[in-house]
């Protein structure tokens, strides 16, 4: 019997799934919980409460998150009693997200490359999705990587449907625009970036309205099913709470509103929030945007001489460039006041989903050297060497806080070195790589040298990029820990109170505090009071937990005989008080 030989580039694919999966659970022992906040907690209690957990006083004062990336937390939650298996689960599944949007990916680059070998499509496709801020945000229980791969199946069936008109995928498209608008708001504008592509492959294919005014019927009433669920949401879960109206933006006249007030108001401020977001991109996409941006620019002035508009796949590339220009823009207006964090002038996550057709199309305008490759490859190097200086002085000029885990690929030179400057010494000397590497390849005649060399150099970088950004998150978590379990191991040795917290808005920001401990013991309610209730509460047989800044409770707790301090970390001071002890009264 004669055994089928395996071929090249299935070889490649399993070894490209083992590496992505080595990539994002190679800290799986250290995930055990909630780290980013709000945006974490606010997925898991929606998956929480609708799995039957009371964790209601905590998620009121927490912004609204959608319940598309939750839906998956749910069956994860109903598997298991344990909040530390729920976490390494929502990793494990970050892990086969990437990996999906990794055969996406492979998919994909055959349908716009089908004269290069699939085995090169593999290894560069793998190239693609283990682009640095991947690995982060696979290391955090949030929507990032279900995003990511939403996306990708998008893209899929965009270029499918370049390829050849088929109805049933622009449902589908509209399908899958439908869920990802769930999973998070901001997506908005990837939608209205997509319907403008359905209707040039309706023009294309030469359809009837009709069919465009179907798909756009389809489109809106998933809209208003989601507006439907995300009003049960803010209605049952949170309570319509003042904390809810954060993050709650969609297609109406509040929302138009603040951004046309915004632009109105920082024009300038935008200006140069879309520099740093640029010069971002230059670093994240490893140079090869500008070969992008240049070889589709030119392939569109060619089709608009020739009047031959649809040359090519031409629509599957305009939607690449114009959703990463559409976030970039975006993403500019949103994170607008850099002054407000440092990292708001290169903050990248909300532009980052779609950049992996951009990264897939550039590694291979490179490696086929393709006529805008130099010239888009220079005007990247010129832009960068322009606007750096500008994006360095903004960060350290900043008085706030650079939140890494919002801008990985830089945060991953910024955070791991004392001397700030030297970080963007190394950051310029990877351009400097980057730039030799490939304008160096062009002058290889043999492909399998120019491979290589991406694969090792591209391949190399990534990695050690995203391990460094993943570190940020790891001391951050080891911090957490330290200053979260002594407070959850005395609770958990009496099971029979009652937990309060004391709302302390004012330097406990929608009470981030006690929400890693509602995690850590989901069967256990902790009740959000204010601090006029402390002369009632303290009357009860509870756990009382305070902000340690919070001098009021503080102090009032510490005048009653009957209340006992028991542990403090930096991030909260744990009390006990006894029912049958009399309490005073407090000042409001």
């Amino acid at each position: 019997m004669k055994v089928p030989s395996i071929k090249k580039e299935h070889i490649i694919q399993i070894a490209a799934v083992f590496i992505i999966g080595i990539l994002c659970c190679v800290n799986l022992t250290k995930l055990n919980f909630v780290a980013v906040l709000n945006d974490e907690f606010g997925y898991w209690g929606n998956a929480a409460l609708l799995a039957g957990y009371d964790w209601s006083d905590l998620v009121v004062e927490t912004p609204y998150y959608s319940m598309g990336y939750s839906i998956w937390l749910i069956p994860i939650i109903l598997l298991s009693s344990s909040p530390e298996i729920w976490y390494k689960m929502a990793i494990l599944l970050n892990a086969a997200f990437l990996v999906a949007s990794y055969f996406l990916c492979c998919n994909t680059a055959r349908r716009f490359f089908p004269k290069i070998n699939y085995a090169v499509l593999c290894g560069i496709s793998l190239l693609v999705v283990i682009y640095p801020g991947n690995i982060v945000y696979a290391q955090v229980a949030w929507s990032e990587s279900l995003q990511y791969m939403v996306f990708w199946a998008i893209t899929c069936l965009i270029v499918q449907l370049d390829e050849k008109y088929s109805f049933k995928k622009i449902i589908g498209i509209i399908a899958l625009l439908v869920y990802l608008y769930c999973v998070h708001a901001r997506n908005i504008i990837i939608v209205l970036v997509a319907l403008l592509c359905l209707l040039l492959v309706l023009i294309k294919n030469k359809q009837p309205i009709r069919y465009y005014i179907l798909a756009f019927l389809v489109l809106v009433i998933g809209y208003f099913a989601i507006e439907m669920v995300k009003e049960y949401q803010l209605t049952v879960l949170w309570n319509n709470s003042e904390a809810s109206d954060l993050n709650n933006i969609g297609l109406n006249s509040v929302t138009f509103s603040s951004y046309f007030q915004r632009l109105l108001n920082y024009g300038k401020l935008f200006i140069e929030s879309l520099g740093g977001k640029l010069i971002f991109l230059i670093i994240g996409s490893g140079m090869t945007i500008g070969a992008v941006f240049v070889q589709v620019a030119s392939d569109t002035w060619k089709n608009l001489k020739s009047k031959k508009y649809f040359n090519d796949m031409h629509i599957s590339k305009l939607w690449c460039v114009c959703s990463v220009i559409a976030m970039w823009a975006a993403t500019g207006l949103q994170m607008i006041q850099w002054t407000t964090r440092k990292d708001y002038i290169v903050y990248s996550r909300y532009i980052e989903q779609s950049l992996g057709p951009i990264l897939l199309l550039g590694l291979m305008y490179i490696l086929l050297n393709v006529s805008g490759m130099k010239l888009g490859t220079l005007i990247a190097a010129g832009v960068f060497a322009l606007g750096f200086r500008s994006i360095y002085y903004r960060i350290m000029e900043a008085e706030s806080y650079f939140n890494s885990i919002c801008s990985p690929v830089i945060g991953a030179f910024y955070d791991t070195v004392e001397d700030k400057a030297a970080a963007f010494i190394n950051i310029s000397s990877l351009i400097i790589l980057y730039f030799i590497v490939i304008m160096g390849i062009s002058y290889l005649k043999k492909n399998n040298y120019r491979v290589l060399i991406m694969m090792v150099v591209f391949g190399i970088s990534f990695s050690v990029i995203g391990y460094k950004g993943s570190t940020y998150m790891n001391t951050s978590r080891e911090s957490l820990e330290a200053n979260t379990f002594p407070i959850k191991e005395e609770i958990q040795q009496n099971v029979d109170k009652t937990i309060y917290y004391v709302l302390d808005a004012g330097a406990d920001e929608y009470s981030k505090n006690p929400k890693f401990i509602q995690f850590m013991i989901p069967d256990r309610t902790i009740h959000v009071i204010q601090r006029r209730d402390l002369k009632d509460v303290c009357k009860e047989d509870a756990f009382i937990l305070t902000n340690p800044g919070d001098d009021s409770a503080v102090n009032y707790l510490n005048g009653i005989s009957s209340v006992t301090f028991i542990a403090s970390t930096s991030r909260l001071n744990l009390y006990e008080c006894f029912e049958e002890e009399q309490a005073l009264g407090i000042e409001n």
